[in-house]
């Protein structure tokens, strides 16, 4: 699905987490993975697959986040991320971060694998 003008892009979207371990759960980088419509970079092609930078603010309710330097519309949710909020009780609606501080809102993820990781 191509982006909007001016608009980038998150389809077939995941959020993930991590960090050491030695890493307090508050201090886990949080970042977004899915394929980019509509990106500024010509890094980043229509469709690509990409790990965003971390997420510094993003409301899901909404259908947006943002990274240091980019905003990105989320379109459709990755149907295995969906399978497993879904299994595991998680609400959407609990996807919301205003600062990186903030991070332990968003439940841990166990790794999953797709293509490219």
């Amino acid at each position: 699905m191509a982006a909007r003008p001016g608009e980038t892009r998150l389809e077939h979207w995941s959020i993930r987490m991590g960090g050491g371990p030695y890493t307090a759960p508050e201090c886990f980088a949080i970042w977004a993975v899915g394929e980019v419509y509509g990106h500024p970079s010509p890094r980043h092609p229509d469709g690509k697959m990409i790990h965003t930078t971390q997420i510094v603010a993003m409301n899901v309710e909404e259908g947006w986040l943002e990274t240091k330097n980019t905003r990105y519309a989320l379109g459709e949710i990755d149907p295995e991320f969906q399978k497993w909020i879904t299994e595991n009780g998680i609400s959407l609606s609990r996807y919301k971060l205003c600062h990186t501080r903030e991070a332990s809102m968003i439940p841990r993820q166990p790794a999953m694998g797709f293509a490219g990781a």
